[in-house]
């Protein structure tokens, strides 16, 4: 997996999972370890798209415009993302039904990320 572990935003993302999840804070090992992981599996795909984005950018438009666009995309996603995860963490408590829910909000998630990496690859063509 390819993570910029120089990268200011990466470490301070990094530091701020480990004080919410670390075991010594009252976190779990689990947690903490899963978090790191979808932390790198998050920075790994961004890396991979940005790399895809310049490798296929048409001539007209510029890198810088190309990857302001892709970064506030990808802070769009993460606000969708971090208030789904909210709505799990409220909705899916254990009680029958509820995890129904979370299910039916991760699906919906996935289709809202899949429709706009679909209409970006439409105004790139």
């Amino acid at each position: 997996m390819n993570v910029p572990r120089n990268d200011p935003e990466y470490v301070a993302e990094r530091r701020r999972i480990i004080r919410e999840h670390h075991p010594d804070r009252g976190g779990s090992d689990q947690a903490l370890i899963r978090a790191l992981q979808q932390l790198d599996e998050q920075w790994d795909r961004k890396l991979r798209l940005r790399k895809e984005i310049r490798d296929n950018l048409p001539s007209f438009i510029s890198e810088d415009v190309a990857m302001q666009a892709f970064d506030q995309a990808d802070r769009w996603a993460g606000r969708v993302r971090d208030g789904a995860d909210q709505m799990r963490r409220r909705f899916d408590d254990g009680r029958p039904g509820n995890g129904d829910f979370s299910r039916r909000l991760g699906r919906t998630v996935g289709t809202v990320r899949k429709r706009i990496g679909e209409e970006f690859d439409k105004r790139r063509r």
